[in-house]
């Protein structure tokens, strides 16, 4: 089994950093045993990790069978910039429980993926800022995801079939739109260039297991 973790971009800030200390699974045995993906200590800013990119938070050979759940622990010295000012992220709860209900098959790569919404999971409290993570448990099987690329740069959403997505474009103004339920989405174009018109295109159709590529998206000048 491999762990990884994505993001959706967060605005308002320059940087959200997370240290994860610990990754494990529960087996959904007579014992319930936890059996450690990753005890190493890494730290992440969540806000790279879009557009294709994702990090790796554990992998380890599993037995054959059914596991329940996962449990993610984060360390105490959590921390976000905004404005290139460093501000202290308080984690209320180190260990985060979620539950996966995944099934395990002799000699096949098992892949779930952690979709963490930095900006839904920073919460304002007085003068500072607390992380109540809210993460989607996802996996490549059941998922589809959409590409192309734009003649300017752009934020990129999908919305459709009780799901959003966003991200911004990266290198050569490309784009992808990661682990969308399969299904039809409207995916929108807004310009970082206010000389351009933004733009929306419908009926976007995502295949589990599949990148559903729009190609080339020219945007029409003023």
């Amino acid at each position: 089994m491999q762990v990884s973790m994505v993001d959706a971009p967060a605005s308002g800030y320059d940087s959200v950093i997370v240290v994860v200390t610990g990754v494990a699974v529960q087996s959904n045995t007579s014992s319930q045993s936890w059996i450690t993906l990753s005890s190493e200590t890494k730290t992440y800013n969540l806000l790279t990790l879009v557009n294709g990119v994702e990090a790796v938070l554990g992998e380890t050979q599993l037995s054959a069978g059914t596991y329940s759940q996962m449990r993610l622990v984060l360390g105490d010295s959590c921390w976000i910039y905004a404005s290139g000012v460093k501000l202290a992220l308080k984690v209320p709860s180190n260990e985060i429980k979620l539950n996966i209900h995944a099934t395990i098959q002799a000699d096949v790569k098992y892949k779930l993926v952690l979709d963490f919404d930095a900006n839904r999971s920073l919460v304002s409290a007085g003068l500072g800022l607390i992380m109540k993570p809210v993460i989607k448990v996802l996996t490549t099987e059941t998922t589809g995801f959409i590409s192309g690329s734009v003649n300017t740069k752009a934020s990129v959403y999908a919305y459709g079939n009780g799901d959003t997505l966003s991200t911004s474009t990266g290198t050569s103004n490309n784009f992808k739109l990661m682990y969308a339920t399969p299904g039809t989405y409207s995916v929108m174009i807004q310009s970082a260039d206010i000389a351009y018109y933004d733009s929306t295109i419908a009926n976007v159709v995502v295949t589990q297991g599949q990148v559903t590529n729009m190609g080339s998206i020219a945007l029409r000048l003023k």
